[in-house]
């Protein structure tokens, strides 16, 4: 992301997404790069948790050096599959690239990606698109 996003917009783009939601949604902030953090578990999104939310937000960077986009989704579906809604979307800021630091653990990742993404079809069972 140093080179995709070196102004850091994503942070802003965040931040904005966040602010425009109603404050019965409820949002979680995982930064990701060669590990994946809960930054903010789901939360609502009320105004007293904004001071949070927003703190959780400023704390993404770029100084890793690969990217574990598959744990980043791993931990965004298990925290929605245990919420008590049951009901969510995952927003993914990202350049998109799967670098977990070489060519068969890329592979692997992706191949994990894609039973992960599988099962996030199946568990929405036709409820949202």
């Amino acid at each position: 992301m140093k080179r995709a996003d070196p102004g850091n917009y994503r942070t802003e783009a965040a931040k904005l997404f966040t602010s425009l939601l109603d404050k019965d949604d409820r949002v979680g902030i995982i930064g990701f790069g060669d590990s994946a953090t809960v930054l903010m578990p789901l939360t609502q999104n009320r105004r007293q948790n904004r001071t949070e939310l927003i703190h959780a937000v400023n704390r993404i960077t770029s100084r890793e050096l690969t990217t574990d986009i598959t744990e980043a989704a791993r931990k965004a579906f298990n925290a929605l599959k245990t919420d008590q809604s049951r009901q969510g979307i995952i927003i993914m800021l990202s350049d998109g690239k799967i670098d977990p630091g070489s060519k068969e653990k890329d592979d692997a990742s992706l191949a994990d990606l894609n039973l992960l993404i599988s099962e996030l079809a199946r568990s929405t069972d036709g409820k949202r698109s």
